[in-house]
C-alpha cells in the first residue's frame, strides 16, 4: 500500500458519530467563566478569562475551512485583516500567538 494513502485526513468527519446518536452519547466542548453581578461579557476580566478559549473558534475556522469562514462570523473581518498583514511567514504567529493563554493581537481587533 502506498504510504500517503495511509494517511489521516485533518479535516474532521462531518458526520454524526453514529446514527441514531443522542446528546448523552456526544461530547460537547463547553468553555466560559463565572460573571460577578453587574459584569458584562466586554468586561476586561470576563475576555481576559474566557476570550482565549471563544477566540478558537476563529482559530479553528481559519485553519480547517479557510479565510472566507472566517469572514463571515462575527469580527471575523477584522480578526482576518490583522492576521493577513502579518507577513506570510508570521501568519501562524498572528493567529495562534497566546494559544488559549490569552488574546493575541488579531482576537483584539475591533
Amino acid at each position: 500500500m502506498h504510504r500517503a494513502s495511509r494517511r489521516r485526513s485533518r479535516r474532521p468527519s462531518r458526520r454524526p458519530p453514529h446514527p441514531g446518536a443522542t446528546l448523552s452519547d456526544v461530547a460537547y466542548l463547553v468553555w466560559g467563566t463565572a460573571l460577578d453581578a453587574g459584569e458584562s461579557a466586554t468586561d476586561e476580566r470576563v475576555r481576559a478569562a474566557a476570550g482565549p478559549a471563544v477566540m478558537q473558534t476563529l482559530h479553528g475556522a481559519y485553519e480547517v475551512y479557510g479565510q472566507d469562514s472566517v469572514a463571515i462570523l462575527p469580527g471575523g473581518p477584522e480578526w482576518l485583516a490583522v492576521v493577513q498583514a502579518a507577513p506570510e511567514s508570521k501568519q501562524h504567529f498572528a493567529v495562534h500567538g497566546g494559544h488559549l493563554l490569552l488574546l493575541n493581537e488579531a482576537d483584539n481587533a475591533e
